[in-house]
């Protein structure tokens, strides 16, 4: 179905010749478990041999999208990768759900190929846009909500401490 590769980083100080491939699919990924309708992952693939290895998928119970207006992801220099996007579910080994629609951050630590999977919601339909990294490693997540605030379409902004892995504010 239709799969798409949303942002590359170059992983070579940590993975030599290696490239890793934020993507999106709608169907499963050839010889990877299906953790719901539509999932993310990271795929890499080595040019100096240009083979594809390794795939590592973060999904909930249903469908998950990467904004492809917005930066889906950004590379941090110890050796991570943060993704942001949007879900409709539950992640499929947490059943912590705050709304219809929450924005998620997804970190995936390739010193030990593990993600660590964070949810960010209003109780109703959030989208995530974009992540940058700002100062002092925090991640700064940009989106919209369709809840709580004055207008329907408020921008939200969370903070997110990189190095102790912990949420920081929303705010308006």
């Amino acid at each position: 179905l239709a799969d798409r590769g949303l942002a590359v980083h170059d992983v070579h100080n940590i993975i030599p010749n290696t490239l890793a491939v934020v993507y999106e699919t709608s169907g499963d990924v050839s010889g990877q478990a299906s953790l719901g309708a539509e999932d993310i992952g990271i795929i890499f693939f080595n040019y100096s041999t240009d083979t594809w290895g390794s795939v590592y998928q973060v999904g909930t119970t249903q469908n998950d999208s990467l904004d492809t207006l917005g930066k889906p992801s950004v590379y941090i220099n110890d050796g991570r990768i943060a993704i942001v996007g949007s879900t409709t579910g539950i992640f499929a080994d947490d059943g912590n759900a705050f709304g219809a629609s929450d924005v998620f951050v997804a970190i995936f630590d390739m010193s030990t190929n593990t993600w660590k999977k964070y949810q960010v919601g209003t109780g109703a339909a959030d989208f995530g846009n974009g992540v940058s990294l700002g100062a002092n490693s925090k991640l700064l997540i940009a989106g919209s909500t369709a809840a709580t605030f004055t207008d329907p379409n408020d921008a939200i902004s969370v903070s997110f401490d990189v190095a102790q892995g912990v949420k920081g504010r929303t705010t308006e």
